[in-house]
């Protein structure tokens, strides 16, 4: 889907994204482009102080591009995320990062960079970025999670009178009481459209789809890989490993972690509701 198509060239202004209090400004020379940006991502529009800088340089090829395979390098503290078609650079220690883009439709890739700056930039601040589906329900902030094709997006389809922070990537930083939820704005048409919100974390369901609804606990080891094994692109980082692991085992301290064997239907919350003991009125 190319969201360029309804977009006048103007002059170009840059773009102020805030995402889990991780500020992005993002410039270019092309107002396109920027304009594209700025209307994806409006939910999500503002300004924080020390905002992560980020030059994106565009231009349309005159030849086909192979497929997005992206390929993300730890070079130190910084990152090198290359593919066809781009290459880009985060400088973490200067809060500086630049993308090169040769590509007809520019967004996958852009959006690709964002959420590995987004996901650097949460855990410098103690967090990280995660791969669930964040849900505030009632009040309470339960996160269903697994590899693609579990049913994250079904779940949050199936939670019409709740808001869903978002289907797939969601960010989790350590607060006074715990930990919380904060919603980004990662998504395509085929997701439910997140709500810019964050809710404290009650608790952390991995999905397995089955003929029956139950909860059950899974051991300490087998849940703390189940975190981690759904943390992007940072759990392959030998820097950053050890202390991923150590925030994982604080999560797993302080807030429960189930296996949910569920149907493709709402019936799902009534185990949900039971299990973390959420009042029904």
């Amino acid at each position: 889907m190319n969201r360029l198509n309804n977009f006048s060239d103007a002059g170009p202004e840059p773009v102020f994204l805030s995402i889990g209090g991780i500020g992005l400004e993002i410039r270019s020379h092309s107002a396109n482009l920027l304009k594209a940006v700025a209307n994806h991502y409006a939910a999500f529009s503002g300004q924080t102080l020390d905002s992560i800088q980020i030059t994106i340089h565009w231009k349309k090829p005159d030849h086909e591009v192979e497929p997005f395979w992206p390929v993300v390098e730890f070079l130190g503290p910084d990152i090198l995320f290359t593919a066809s078609g781009c290459r880009g650079t985060y400088a973490i220690s200067q809060g500086t990062a630049e993308l090169f883009l040769e590509v007809q439709d520019p967004f996958e890739r852009l959006e690709y960079f964002l959420r590995l700056i987004v996901g650097f930039g949460a855990f410098d601040k103690g967090g990280f970025l995660f791969h669930g589906a964040g849900i505030d329900h009632k009040g309470h902030g339960v996160i269903f999670f697994g590899p693609s094709g579990s049913g994250k997006t079904t779940v949050s389809r199936f939670s019409i009178n709740d808001k869903v922070l978002n289907d797939d990537l969601v960010l989790l930083f350590p607060s006074e009481t715990g930990w919380t939820i904060h919603s980004t704005p990662f998504w395509n048409p085929t997701q439910v459209k997140p709500f810019p919100t964050s809710v404290p974390l009650h608790g952390m369901f991995r999905l397995i789809q089955a003929r029956q609804v139950y909860c059950e606990k899974p051991g300490k080891g087998a849940a703390l890989a189940e975190i981690t094994s759904n943390i992007p692109v940072l759990c392959t980082d030998p820097q950053r490993g050890d202390e991923l692991m150590n925030r994982a085992a604080r999560i797993l301290e302080q807030v429960p972690l189930y296996r949910l064997h569920f149907l493709k239907d709402d019936t799902f919350w009534q185990a949900v509701d039971a299990t973390l003991e959420i009042d029904h009125g």
